[in-house]
């Protein structure tokens, strides 16, 4: 008697996991583009806390401009097996001038325009987060034209680390004034994560700003509801032979 009240508890327990892991899944429908544009991968993080996650910096730690870090953030989505990262900044992307912290950087201008050499941003990232090296890296620096994305003649890669079998994506805008970088097919499904996402001048290869930021490579709800329903057979089964 114990044992089918049991029973029946965990199936009602299960029955109500499976309806808010559906609700979940219902609302789970979104779709990112790396293109400088932060809307997409803010209305992710936003939405979905599981697989979403972002990091504040302080205001004009690192100068009001285009190299200080105001949030970063991460995505993943599980069905693609991509990170997506996210740099948000003060000033404008791309751009050193700052009269007051920055004077020198404003006299660049007169050499550098936009996103050009004297630029960069890139993405550290740690799987595990065990604190040894690095497992991917990418840093990429302007060519002078507001923007840089992938593509032949439109980007300069100043460094990178890309494990065999995986690619990237990343896109620079000084439009949208956001900076994005995606990696794919690195295997993290329930992995931690530490990535850390910087900015900078490129003449020294040193990002004059980086903001870490953690995180775990959560399943789709659409995985769980499997998950779910396979405890609900076993329930189901073990009620069964209980019965006989």
């Amino acid at each position: 008697m114990k044992r089918g009240k049991l029973s029946r508890g965990l199936m009602g327990l299960l029955m109500c996991i499976l309806l808010i892991v559906c609700f979940v899944t219902s609302a789970h429908a979104i779709s990112l583009t790396v293109d400088g544009n932060l809307s997409d991968i803010q209305a992710a993080v936003d939405s979905d806390p599981l697989r979403g996650y972002t990091v504040s910096d302080p205001l004009n730690d690192a100068g009001s401009r285009g190299f200080d870090i105001t949030n970063v953030y991460s995505y993943y989505d599980d069905p693609s097996d991509t990170l997506y990262f996210g740099i948000q900044v003060q000033g404008t992307v791309g751009r050193a001038c700052d009269a007051f912290n920055n004077p020198t950087g404003c006299l660049e201008l007169l050499t550098y325009q936009n996103f050009d050499s004297n630029e960069n941003y890139r993405f550290l990232l740690d799987i595990d987060s065990n604190g040894g090296p690095d497992d991917a890296t990418l840093a990429i620096r302007g060519n002078g034209n507001g923007s840089a994305t992938n593509g032949p003649g439109t980007d300069v890669i100043l460094s990178s680390l890309i494990p065999s079998g995986a690619s990237y994506a990343y896109a620079v805008s000084e439009g949208y004034n956001g900076v994005e970088f995606s990696i794919t097919g690195l295997g993290i499904l329930g992995k931690y994560y530490t990535v850390n996402l910087g900015a900078g001048s490129a003449k020294d290869g040193a990002p004059e700003e980086l903001v870490a930021l953690s995180g775990i490579a959560v399943p789709e709800p659409a995985s769980l509801v499997l998950i779910g329903s396979g405890l609900l057979a076993m329930v189901g089964l073990s009620r069964r032979r209980n019965r006989r």
